[in-house]
């Protein structure tokens, strides 16, 4: 069900953005963790990655139309969870840095700059990607202008 309301959403995005945001509100509701989260098993794996991938899709999806309707916190709130999935993909981390930036949240914007850098020399023993940290510094030196968070900055992102 979480697939097909997130499929129809996909259909429907450009003709009826808030339906298509609705539908996939619904299938995010339907999402409880991995497929088969209880036991491991080999053959479950590729379809839990699926779901996975479904789930964070219809996230940033979501996020990029909060962001596009001025709805910034709502955004923060799915980006959140997004990452919560997929921690080292980058692109939900600025996009986040963008919802932090629209609802003028500084602090947050730096302390999670601070905790990703922290994380992906922890685990990679690398710095954030060249995008990540230009937009980061970009959006604090902008931080006495209005934020757009719309438009082709998402895009990408």
């Amino acid at each position: 069900a979480c697939e097909s309301l997130a499929a129809q959403a996909d259909q429907i995005e450009t003709s009826e953005p808030d339906r298509s945001a609705d539908l996939r509100e619904k299938a995010i509701a339907l999402y409880h963790g991995n497929y088969l989260e209880q036991a491991y098993y080999d053959w479950a794996a590729d379809e839990q990655d699926r779901l996975k991938q479904i789930y964070v899709n219809a996230l940033t999806k979501l996020s990029d139309r909060y962001l596009a309707s001025h709805e910034s916190l709502r955004a923060v709130h799915v980006l959140r969870r997004a990452i919560q999935i997929q921690p080292g993909a980058e692109g939900l981390h600025r996009r986040l840095f963008r919802a932090y930036a629209a609802t003028s949240n500084w602090q947050a914007l730096t302390e999670h700059y601070r905790e990703l850098s922290e994380s992906l020399l922890e685990t990679t023993g690398l710095k954030p990607e060249r995008k990540t940290r230009e937009l980061y510094e970009h959006l604090l030196a902008r931080r006495d202008q209005p934020i757009r968070s719309e438009g082709p900055e998402i895009a990408g992102t």
